[in-house]
C-alpha cells in the first residue's frame, strides 16, 4: 500500500509506512464596511454584532478545503441585524493585500477567523 501525505512514519508492527498530512490553519483577516439603511433602527452595538455574527458563521462554515468567499461572510455577518443597508467585505492573509472576492483554500487547509482579526467600520460615503 502506498503512503500518501507530506509526512511519513515507519510503523514497526506490522512493518509498514503510514503517510498523512497535517491540517494547516490559515488565519484570515476580515475588513467589514457597512452602509446604513435609514428606515430601520441601527443597534448601538452594531459593530460588535457584525463581529460576533462573523465568528458564529465562520465556526460552522470553514471546514477543510472550504474557500473563503466574501459574499458569504457579508451575509453571515449582517444576518438579523436591523438597519444595515449593505455590507462589503475584504479578506487577507497578511493584513496588507485584501481581496473583495475571497481566498482559495487547499484541501488540507482550514480558514480560521479570530474576533481580534475583524475590523468593522461604517461606510459614510454611501447611505441608503
Amino acid at each position: 500500500i502506498k503512503a500518501f501525505g507530506d509526512v511519513t512514519i515507519n510503523v514497526a508492527n506490522p512493518p509498514s509506512i503510514i503517510g498523512f498530512t497535517r491540517v494547516q490553519t490559515l488565519d484570515v483577516i476580515v475588513d467589514i464596511k457597512y452602509n446604513v439603511y435609514d428606515e430601520e433602527i441601527l443597534p448601538n452595538s452594531v459593530e460588535d454584532l457584525l463581529k460576533e455574527n462573523t465568528i458564529s458563521f465562520a465556526e460552522t462554515e470553514y471546514i477543510l478545503g472550504k474557500d473563503v468567499l466574501t459574499q458569504r461572510i457579508a451575509y453571515g455577518s449582517s444576518s438579523g441585524v436591523s438597519g444595515i443597508g449593505s455590507v462589503n467585505v475584504g479578506v487577507s492573509l497578511d493584513g496588507d493585500n485584501f481581496s473583495n472576492e475571497g481566498i482559495r483554500i487547499a484541501p488540507f487547509q482550514r480558514a480560521s477567523i479570530d474576533i481580534g482579526n475583524i475590523t468593522v467600520s461604517r461606510n459614510s460615503e454611501f447611505e441608503l
